[in-house]
């Protein structure tokens, strides 16, 4: 509504449309119905589960009130307005059909009891490909953000990486992507190391004639445990090489960008995912270059293992 009613008021004087002409009081009863919600949500008053629904109704009614003198104003403006402001009247659109989203989903989910899936949610305006995954971290069990895929070899370089869609998991592209970072190792990738996230049964089943060595712990605590206390020493040595990954995704985070992506669009985040990638492929070269002149040089060091 902070986006739709100043915009609309601009437009509207534009063509004398008189609907908008009290849009300052329409976003102050907007923003008071979002003030009283926030605040009875934050309250232990008892039965607010039924004044919530009732300030939402309120909020939502309001809402569509708006929404129609939006397409008025659409219908108005698409003969009525200069072509130099036609630009401003799809923005308009945009934030409407955003609008729209959010308003329904706020009415199956409080009016109607349902439970939204998180695809079908929209937690951010700007951002609109965000989605909210369970990180399971101590401190930050909920984040927002996008889920990436990474694979890394042993020198360290980040040889393929891959966006997921919102509502792909781990388990779900892993078998797919491996085949295609085989590819680009020209059919020389000969182990694998994933954390539990990734693993099933039919994941390990179908990953084993790719890379001839997988290391998938069980997601199962017990059968983890088991699996720890017999292993061999190859495939301790194998399950080990997965912490070299979680570095290069911190090191991504800190130094290349990617704690926060500020091209504010699906393509952009694709595009700052790649940079990234190149950022850190270009510290790593660096680093073997000044290893191989100066061994003993501060930047030529590394805690990783020898591949």
């Amino acid at each position: 509504m902070r986006k739709i009613i100043p915009l609309a008021r601009t437009l509207a004087d534009e063509i004398n449309l008189p609907l908008w002409r009290q849009s300052d009081n329409l976003l102050k009863k907007i923003k008071k119905l979002h003030r009283q919600i926030n605040q009875l949500s934050a309250s232990r008053v008892v039965k607010k589960k039924e004044a919530i629904e009732s300030l939402y109704c309120s909020l939502i009614e309001r809402v569509d009130l708006i929404l129609e003198r939006v397409k008025t104003l659409e219908k108005e403006g698409k003969s009525a307005l200069p072509l130099s402001l036609h630009v401003r009247l799809e923005e308009l659109t945009g934030w409407a059909n955003l609008t729209k989203q959010v308003r329904d989903t706020a009415h199956r989910r409080v009016v109607l009891g349902e439970t939204v899936p998180n695809s079908e949610k929209l937690f951010s305006l700007f951002e609109t490909h965000t989605q909210l995954y369970q990180r399971g971290k101590a401190g930050e069990p909920i984040q927002y953000g996008r889920l990436a895929m990474i694979f890394e070899d042993g020198a360290g370089f980040i040889s393929h990486y891959y966006l997921m869609d919102r509502d792909e998991t781990d388990g779900s592209v892993v078998v797919e992507q491996t085949k295609i970072a085989q590819q680009r190792h020209q059919g020389e990738l000969e182990e694998l190391s994933l954390d539990r996230g990734f693993h099933s049964a039919a994941n390990v089943e179908a990953l084993l004639p790719i890379v001839g060595n997988v290391s998938c712990p069980s997601r199962n605590s017990q059968r983890f445990a088991s699996e720890v206390a017999n292993e061999s020493d190859d495939s301790r040595r194998r399950r080990y090489r997965h912490a070299g990954i979680e570095s290069a995704v911190g090191a991504l985070q800190r130094g290349n960008g990617l704690k926060r992506c500020r091209d504010r669009s699906e393509v952009g985040l694709k595009r700052y995912l790649g940079l990234a990638v190149l950022g850190r492929n270009l510290q790593v070269l660096g680093r073997l270059l000044i290893a191989a002149e100066n061994p003993d040089a501060a930047a030529a060091k590394t805690a990783r293992a020898a591949a």
